[in-house]
């Protein structure tokens, strides 16, 4: 009886020791992560996004160098019957994005012949003779030295008020980066009831430049009752110092008015991070305690990002730190804005566990339970990047989770330590505050800011920096027992689920060649950050607690 019995207790622990050193196995993990990216692929390629349907998406969201096959598509779009219900500058903007394809062919000669096609394909359409002169008009002026509107066209806008006139006239001042006449003429093409395209890239453009008068006009102005949205409502609040009805606007806009999709695809990669960042925390050791921190500080950390987004525009509006004022103002936005500012709403949401982990004294905790508010804080941000920056926000998935994870550890474990030791170390929680501000300005300014986009090894650079600070304290924190798997193994299958769900996603919405260049380009980061972890975190061995 004392056999079984023993044999009986053995079992389990045998089982475990045999999973974790086939997790240490690197043929299974490799094996594992080949497949989770291959069927991630395949349905990457299947979801891929289709440019056949072009009205979908606005002017200022189509890559022109994607578009396959222009003069076939404008062929194909000018063949259709003209349907009275489709309003005239959505089918205005699918000529315009096809013409603007032509416009981007690399060899001049090449162009120049399918300039000459388009305007056949035009001249010999069944559109009216109104519409014929406009697409031809737009087309020379897009064609020209100037890129400007032609005398032609400006008069069909102005004079004759004629329907998409003004939208294609918009497009040209947009495309030269003439924010403000394009805004004069979307707003003349937005008195057809039917132009909601022009309503919104009116709206759009108003709220990307913080005019408060001109979205105080659109906000009176009934013709826009269907396009305003709860971000025009929380950006003229927040202008106006409306602080509070901004905070209300800004909560609803980010946990009301989310894609869905968009919510799984965060949830997926929160939820991946959140069980690694368990295992990091060993969870053998108080149990109960230690989830109940680590889920209180990831809501805490999803709540901080409502403040920030306020204090955002605070500074915005009273130090001028905002984002189109040039390229050292967009670099004094990261570096003095962005950085600073999240870092100080990180610790903020970790003061309330302060007094808990104080108590307890466990340098692990310290340091992985402030980590877990900078988690809740990346998952509540990824929401709103999705609603502004989009195309960034793919990245994000990769590389952010992990980024406010490392920050706000590093702080949070460095004030703890101060407030201990206040006469020796007093001067520990501000020199970290300022080096990870640094660090995440760096990160951002190199990865945003336009002229800069080349030198994004150096937003590498600040990135490993901070990961590997972050992992020689988790390593010098963390006893040797191990869990049932091993904690590299982990994070490379994790995060092998997080690409997969991510370049799915891309791809659906951006186009599958697109995405993977994007997507393959920010893996080299991640695949740093993965090798840092694993050459912090060798010693992690099995021992005989397993």
């Amino acid at each position: 009886m004392g056999t079984a019995a023993h044999s009986a207790s053995k079992a389990p622990t045998s089982l475990k020791v045999e999973v974790y050193f086939l997790s240490r196995d690197y043929r299974v993990i490799f094996g594992v992560l080949a497949a989770i990216l291959l069927v991630g692929l395949l349905l990457a390629m299947k979801t891929s996004g289709s440019m056949a349907e072009l009205g979908a998406a606005e002017w200022s969201e189509v890559d022109p160098g994607r578009v396959a096959r222009p003069l076939d598509q404008l062929q194909t779009l000018l063949q259709q019957p003209v349907d009275p219900a489709r309003p005239d500058d959505l089918r205005a903007n699918e000529v315009a994005v096809l013409l603007w394809a032509v416009d981007t062919t690399p060899d001049r000669e090449q162009r120049k012949e399918q300039w000459e096609k388009a305007q056949g394909l035009i001249a010999t359409s069944a559109l009216s003779p109104a519409s014929r002169q406009l697409y031809q008009e737009f087309g020379k002026s897009m064609a020209s030295l100037t890129r400007l509107p032609s005398a032609t066209l400006l008069t069909l806008a102005w004079r004759q008020q004629l329907p998409a006139a003004n939208y294609l006239t918009a497009l040209l001042y947009l495309r030269r980066n003439d924010k403000e006449r394009a805004q004069f003429f979307l707003k003349r093409e937005a008195v057809f009831p039917q132009s909601a395209l022009s309503r919104r890239m009116a709206l759009g453009l108003a709220l990307e430049a913080r005019d408060v008068p001109t979205l105080e006009e659109l906000a009176a102005d009934q013709v826009y009752r269907y396009e305003w949205t709860p971000a025009a409502s929380t950006v003229l609040a927040l202008e106006k110092g409306d602080w509070i009805g901004g905070a209300v606007n800004v909560f609803r806009q980010q946990w009301l008015d989310v894609d869905g999709r968009i919510v799984v695809l965060a949830l997926i990669s929160g939820g991946v991070w959140f069980l690694i960042w368990l295992q990091a925390i060993q969870m053998r050791e108080a149990r109960a305690t230690r989830l109940t921190l680590c889920a209180l500080a990831t809501v805490l950390g999803l709540l901080s990002t409502t403040p920030t987004l306020v204090l955002d525009a605070m500074t915005g509006r009273y130090l001028g730190l905002t984002l189109g004022n040039g390229f050292w103002g967009d670099v004094a936005y990261y570096l003095l804005g962005v950085g600073p500012r999240e870092e100080l709403m990180k610790w903020l949401a970790v003061l309330p566990l302060v007094p808990a982990l104080l108590r307890r004294r466990n340098r692990l905790e310290m340091l992985m339970v402030p980590g877990f508010v900078g988690l809740g804080f990346a998952v509540g941000e990824n929401f709103a990047y999705f609603s502004e920056y989009a195309a960034a926000a793919y990245v994000r998935f990769l590389t952010a989770n992990f980024f406010h994870v490392a920050a706000t550890a590093l702080l949070g474990l460095s004030f703890m330590e101060a407030y201990l030791n206040p006469r020796r170390l007093w001067w520990l929680f501000p020199l970290c505050f300022l080096e990870v501000s640094a660090l995440h300005g760096v990160y951002d300014v190199f990865m945003a800011v336009e002229g800069l986009e080349a030198l994004q090894v150096i937003s590498s650079m600040a990135f490993v920096v901070l990961a590997l600070r972050f992992f020689r304290k988790l390593r010098q924190f963390r006893s040797l027992e191990t869990n049932y798997f091993w904690m590299p193994a982990s994070i490379l299958v994790g995060l092998a689920v997080v690409m997969a769900a991510t370049m799915v996603e891309a791809s659906a919405r951006t186009g599958f060649g697109l995405a993977m260049v994007v997507l393959g380009y920010h893996a080299i980061t991640f695949g740093m950050m993965i090798y840092l972890f694993i050459w912090q975190t060798r010693n992690l061995r099995y021992d005989a607690n397993l």
